[in-house]
């Protein structure tokens, strides 16, 4: 006996249920790697989240996190955490102002405001964050 339209189209909504979030969490992972994110997470884990998160753009070692990235400027240092759906793989970080090195401000590959590295992994944000620094302590 031959499955019904109704059957099939049941069992394909099963199955990219099952795949789909499979092939989603394997992308995150190895893009969490190839960014350097994962190595970042085992010396710049995050214990605590900041009160208010802003949104920004970011390129982190090579990959691209267009509209995917939260973060605050802290008087310590820079809280970063991908939003909802690109968790895996990456957990938040924090990471000291002291282990910035190399920050310049400006116009970086037309939308970047910072760049900086960070343990040799180059971070360009959208965000000028030693300018949202510096208004804090103005405040």
């Amino acid at each position: 006996m031959k499955p019904s339209a109704s059957q099939l189209t049941i069992i394909v909504m099963l199955l990219f249920c099952i795949i789909f979030p499979l092939i989603w969490g394997s992308v995150l992972l190895i893009l969490s790697r190839y960014s350097g994110w994962s190595s970042l997470v085992n010396i710049y884990s995050a214990t605590s989240t900041p009160d208010e998160l802003m949104e920004c753009s970011g390129i982190i070692g090579g990959v691209n996190y267009t509209s995917t990235l939260r973060y605050s400027v802290e008087d310590e240092g820079l809280y970063l955490k991908p939003t909802f759906f690109f968790v895996i793989g990456h957990q938040p970080l924090f990471i000291p102002w002291h282990a910035i090195d190399n920050y310049s401000n400006g116009r970086f590959l037309l939308m970047y405001k910072s760049k900086f590295n960070v343990n040799g992994t180059p971070f360009y944000l959208s965000h000028d964050i030693k300018s949202e620094l510096q208004n804090q302590i103005n405040q």
